[in-house]
């Protein structure tokens, strides 16, 4: 009986010999650390994309409303805009005259939002509407004026050009023709 005792001792020594692990258990430990790696790494280089993506539609969006709120402020009867398209043509004032509107946080513009815009208008002529079914060709006469704005962030990373086009009724066409 003594004798199982000894194989038994024997066996167990065997198996827990330092000479015999192969070290599964580590390298698995490792495999495991460098997928949670690469799984780390993807995201801060995806939360990084998505970041830049972010800035540049904000700053996209910042020259679009300024180009927008300059053609608004061109058609606009408002007293301090510098055109009056009622009047004879030859008097409209040049538009590069116009001072470029900015806004920057000096200005009380919010969350950073530093824009200029400008505007160009040019005329493109005098049409007669159709009129209505009774008294066809005696519709309205209207001046036609394609406005041409520019807005664009101050730092110039982003530009929107928007155009549109402006119809102001007159008496006749005939007086403004140059």
């Amino acid at each position: 009986m003594m004798m199982n005792k000894t194989n038994q001792s024997l066996r167990v020594k065997k198996l827990s010999a330092p000479g015999r692990q192969a070290g599964v258990v580590l390298v698995m430990a490792l495999v495991m650390l460098m997928v949670l790696t690469l799984i780390g790494v993807s995201s801060m280089s995806s939360s990084t994309l998505e970041m830049k993506v972010a800035t540049n539609m904000q700053q996209h969006n910042t020259a679009f409303q300024a180009a927008q709120s300059r053609l608004a402020f061109a058609g606009s009867e408002d007293n301090s805009n510098p055109v009056n398209y009622l009047i004879h043509i030859p008097d409209l004032q040049d538009s590069s005259t116009w001072p470029v509107q900015t806004c920057n946080s000096l200005d009380g513009c919010l969350d950073g939002a530093d824009w200029k815009a400008a505007a160009d208008i040019n005329y493109v002529g005098c049409g007669v509407g159709v009129g209505n079914s009774l008294e066809s060709g005696k519709g309205f006469s209207y001046r036609t004026f394609e406005i041409k704005a520019t807005g664009e962030t101050l730092t110039g990373s982003s530009r929107s050009v928007q155009v549109s086009a402006v119809l102001y009724p007159v008496k006749s066409c005939g007086d403004e023709m140059i």
